[in-house]
């Protein structure tokens, strides 16, 4: 049996044949796709699929929300006009079975096939298992998702948490949250957890300390690329730029402690998406660990609680060939 699966994204669109044979999946052909190339997710898959094998299953992981209507599923692509319908692409294809789940979820799945390789351990905690596990990832947005044991397996829900209203705990943050409510009367987390959250709360920063202002940075930055501040960051750790990165860490580690605390995971906080993964000398600073943690009275619930950082850029493909492989046991 071949199963195709996809982790689709506004910027780039990965795709992968698998064989499933003496239960061990064989890899046939794989290809990453620039996004904006294609006019529609049909097309892109159309040229994938020119000389290959017809799957019998697909899983695609999508950046955006998934409406399911009984059979049906369908999405809207983030930062992208494509509109993708489970059952059209079934048809269109033929292929028996198309399931659409979100690219969060799909990390989540994802987590179960990792080597040790692809997970950085932050905090060691003291790790239950069986109990539930969550996820946070800055990215283009926010993701957060819920992982509950089920039938000696992690089933993922997905969350809508970074849409969730910011909660300034720092000076500075409410400082910052001042200064984006001058263009946003409301100010959801992942208004400054995300890639153009980088560079608000840079900006933010130019206003704070001016005499700090890097000119050749500036002429680099667009409005939601965030590569050149955190390049700079690298190089200069005491430049605004190192500054920014280390807000940016500070908040992203007090959400995720809000995250534990709401959900619990005690088998595991595991942070995704792109941003943390390409900015792991911050992550490990003492900035996101001590936000994390620092939730009185509950900080010694907090430690407890063991946080890793998922290295392997490809965890959504991996999580929707999972699930595909699952739907195959059916």
């Amino acid at each position: 049996m071949v199963i195709l699966s996809a982790d689709i994204g506004g910027t780039k669109t990965l795709l992968q044949l698998c064989d499933i044979g003496n239960h061990q999946l064989n890899i046939i052909y794989q290809q990453r796709l620039i996004s904006g190339e294609y006019k529609s997710f049909d097309q892109a898959l159309d040229v994938f699929l020119q000389g290959q094998p017809k799957p019998q299953i697909a899983c695609l992981a999508v950046a955006g929300p998934v409406a399911t209507e009984d059979e049906k599923q369908s999405v809207q692509v983030t930062n992208l006009p494509w509109q993708i319908n489970n059952l059209e692409l079934a048809a269109q294809f033929d292929i028996p079975v198309v399931k659409i789940i979100n690219d969060f979820k799909a990390i989540g799945y994802g987590i179960e096939v990792l080597n040790k390789d692809d997970i950085l351990v932050l905090q060691e905690g003291q790790a239950q298992a069986g109990t539930r596990r969550a996820i946070i990832g800055a990215g283009t947005g926010l993701g957060e998702a819920l992982l509950v044991y089920q039938q000696n397996r992690y089933e993922v829900y997905g969350m809508e948490g970074g849409h969730a209203d910011y909660a300034p705990v720092l000076d500075i943050e409410f400082k910052l949250a001042s200064y984006l409510r001058k263009e946003h009367p409301r100010i959801s987390c992942e208004k400054v957890l995300s890639g153009q959250g980088i560079v608000n709360i840079y900006h933010f920063l130019e206003q704070q300390h001016p005499e700090l202002v890097d000119p050749e940075l500036n002429s680099k930055l667009t409005t939601s690329n965030p590569v050149a501040i955190s390049r700079a960051a690298q190089k200069d750790n005491q430049s605004l730029a190192a500054q920014a990165m280390t807000l940016f860490t500070t908040i992203y580690g007090s959400q995720a402690g809000n995250l534990a605390l709401t959900t619990l995971p005690y088998d595991g906080l595991y942070i995704g998406g792109g941003i943390a993964a390409k900015n792991v000398s911050f992550m490990q600073s003492p900035a996101f660990l001590t936000a994390f943690s620092n939730k009185s009275p509950m900080q010694k619930l907090l430690k407890k609680i063991p946080v890793k950082l998922i290295l392997n850029q490809q965890a959504g493909l991996l999580g929707a060939r999972q699930l595909a492989y699952r739907l195959s046991k059916k």
